[in-house]
């Protein structure tokens, strides 16, 4: 998981950038929804991101607080509920009253540019809810020339060539494949990842599986290995893919495993999967308390087919469908006024709070 969440609304998808790039440039790992993939499910992933991270920076404007535009508010209440949150002001709109107890980064009047005094005070402010050393801009200069500054790729691509190799190659490929400061080229962006999965890194791996031009689920493909590279290296959305490809070509055992996996790393769609197995029994036996606890760890993040299985796990076992409606009324709260209302009637009834740990 990333160490630093992006909030923003899309007509900051420029300035949500430069951050990510100056944040990277301090070997903080930023992730934006730029980070989703053709074919995502963008709301699970976004909010076992915005779960998971420590550090929420929210880019507060005008914008964003327009009525009907709910994401950047509602991931500001989340991350203001688990203490991540830094709010940053792009302009003169006030922050909701759920943010007054966190000081706010003044970004009005700034370039976003290395040494500006509000950006650096926001880097440090994310290095120390990192718990991590902030260091001046001059001692940063050479590590963020070395991914590219400049839009010229043979010159970023030969700057990568020295130092931490694989990360900053990595770097540069996602650059190439979403558009970020350079052309998006996705055979230049597959180009970084080759190299700097042949370095070793578990990201650029995950990311050549996905932009190799042959079916991922060719057995002696390399799509394939580079998939099975990165899940056994630990990457949860590989270990999700991969359970997936493997639950398609009828290795449900084998599919099971890589859900267990990814679902013990967080991740939410393998989550569902997960207990989804245990649910039916497919690649090993029955459980339908344990699927009911992953299921339930899933609605949490926002999957709404969990509670739909969580419904009919209920009806088979003889629990009732209000007792199923309050601990999702409970796990899918996104204020503290929501939890309190629904902790409140879980109480009433003589039921315990769920435990999501």
């Amino acid at each position: 998981m990333s160490d630093a969440f992006i909030s923003y609304c899309c007509e900051h998808r420029d300035k949500a950038a430069k951050l990510a790039d100056l944040l990277s440039a301090t070997g903080v790992t930023c992730w934006w929804d730029q980070d989703l993939l053709p074919g995502d499910q963008y709301y699970d992933i976004i909010k076992q991101q915005l779960w998971s991270a420590r550090v929420v920076v929210v880019l507060w404007s005008r914008e964003a607080s327009v009525e009907g535009r709910t994401w950047v508010l509602g991931e500001l209440g989340i991350a203001a509920k688990a203490q991540t949150l830094i709010p940053a002001l792009l302009d003169d709109t006030p922050l909701p009253l759920n943010a007054h107890p966190f000081a706010a980064a003044d970004l009005r009047a700034v370039q976003f540019r290395p040494g500006e005094e509000q950006v650096e005070r926001l880097i440090e402010a994310v290095l120390v809810k990192l718990k991590r050393q902030y260091n001046p801009p001059s001692t940063r200069a050479r590590r963020t020339s070395s991914y590219g500054a400049d839009d010229d790729f043979e010159s970023a691509y030969a700057a990568a060539g020295r130092g931490d190799r694989g990360v900053k190659l990595y770097s540069l490929g996602r650059r190439a494949q979403f558009g970020t400061g350079l052309p998006t080229d996705l055979t230049r962006a597959r180009l970084c990842y080759e190299a700097a999965a042949a370095h070793g890194h578990v990201g650029a791996m995950f990311h050549l599986a996905t932009l190799l031009p042959e079916p991922p689920f060719k057995e002696d493909g390399p799509a394939l290995r580079w998939l099975r590279q990165a899940a056994e290296r630990g990457h949860a959305a590989a270990q999700s893919n991969l359970g997936q490809l493997l639950l398609r070509s009828g290795q449900a055992r084998d599919a099971r495993g890589w859900f267990r996996r990814a679902a013990q790393q967080g991740h939410v769609k393998a989550q569902f999967n997960y207990g989804l197995a245990l649910t039916k029994g497919f690649g090993g036996p029955k459980s339908l308390p344990e699927a009911g606890e992953w299921l339930l760890r899933a609605a949490a993040a926002g999957d709404s087919k969990s509670g739909l299985e969580l419904a009919k796990i209920a009806q088979a076992a003889g629990i009732s469908a209000e007792r199923v409606l309050r601990l999702l009324a409970y796990v899918t709260a996104s204020t503290v006024e929501e939890r309190d209302r629904a902790s409140e009637a879980l109480r009433q009834h003589g039921e315990l709070e769920p435990d999501l740990a």
